[in-house]
């Protein structure tokens, strides 16, 4: 663990010690969702769901006592550079998407891999040993094959070509060997790993960003049917209360009349606005008044209400995720 925080310090001077943690475990709440999209953090949001804080705290403590780090008022300050040490995993970092898939990824490649097995036999019942026995997996799994016809089948089979072309060939191929199916057993992703990703977390981190990868061309490929079968899947990884305040707004409604209606204070949905604006390129920033000034990003909100007395927190919020988007188009 070590090395994966040090990691995180690339191109960064300070990180906040108790949101580091949060981010790490996925705490959701818009304070630390901003936090790590402001210091480039959503990519391992929520990574280790079960990270124990003495866990983590012991870690942080080597650092310090090795002095790579040093903690000040809860900030944690780079002391030593640490490129190499980021240069070494850099390819792995860059191919996480915890704040997509972090939720339930292992489990969504769980479903994959059984649906791949049972439609390896189908129309005939699987006669080897199941990947998943719990009611999770088998009712999904009942449900979905019995809406599968033949010509359906073969457009799934058509489908997932599609998408493991669509990756770079040696994440398609790890993907791949972990399937099982009618004469044929995969791997457990342990097998498959390198040696120089065998240690913890860089194994877990090493198939995970594998994973994400498959489901964010999946995301990408609406009409393709892979993305039908698993959308209810893949939006769980969202904020549903979110996703119906989005829906509404977009359908026309104000805030308020959204508020009335779902019987939420205006700090939630505003909450819901943040959280959407942070995560969705095609948030209608348009819709709002906002303050296009480029160092807001720089200031606290008592600074905000100095210069702008009649703006609100919201308004102050999304302002600066604003300037945020013109700064990433900018770089991409």
């Amino acid at each position: 663990m070590n090395e994966f925080i040090l990691a995180l310090f690339y191109q960064k001077d300070k990180l906040k010690r108790k949101t580091l943690y949060l981010i790490l475990t996925g705490k959701k709440t818009t304070s630390t969702l901003f936090y790590a999209k402001v210091h480039g953090l959503l990519s391992v949001f929520g990574l280790f769901p079960y990270l124990s804080e003495t866990f983590y705290d012991d870690s942080i403590n080597q650092l310090i006592a090795q002095k790579f780090i040093r903690l000040e008022e809860g900030q944690l300050y780079k002391v030593k550079n640490i490129d190499a040490i980021y240069v070494k995993y850099e390819k792995i970092l860059s191919q996480l998407d915890g704040w997509r898939f972090s939720r339930n990824d292992s489990q969504l490649w769980r479903l994959f891999q059984c649906l791949v097995q049972n439609l390896s036999v189908w129309p005939d019942e699987l006669k080897q040993i199941p990947l998943e026995v719990s009611p999770f997996y088998t009712v999904w799994l009942d449900e979905v094959l019995s809406k599968m016809t033949a010509k359906t089948k073969e457009q799934f089979i058509q489908d997932c070509y599609a998408i493991f072309d669509a990756l770079p060939e040696k994440v398609s191929l790890f993907l791949i060997q972990s399937l099982s199916g009618a004469d044929y057993q995969g791997q457990a992703f342990f097998q498959l790993c390198p040696s120089v990703y065998q240690n913890h977390p860089w194994n877990e981190c090493y198939y995970l960003s594998r994973i994400h990868q498959f489901w964010y061309q999946v995301l990408h490929h609406p009409d393709n049917l892979v993305y039908q079968i698993f959308y209810t899947q893949l939006q769980l990884n969202y904020n549903q209360s979110m996703l119906q305040t989005r829906h509404l707004f977009l359908q026309g409604y104000t805030i308020e009349q959204i508020a009335k209606m779902r019987r939420l204070k205006l700090s939630t949905l505003n909450d819901h606005l943040i959280e959407w604006a942070l995560v969705d390129s095609k948030f209608p920033f348009e819709k709002f008044d906002l303050m296009d000034d480029a160092t807001i990003l720089t200031q606290s909100f008592q600074d905000f209400k100095n210069n702008y007395p009649e703006k609100n927190f919201i308004c102050y919020r999304l302002s600066q995720i604003y300037q945020l988007s013109l700064t990433e188009s900018q770089i991409t």
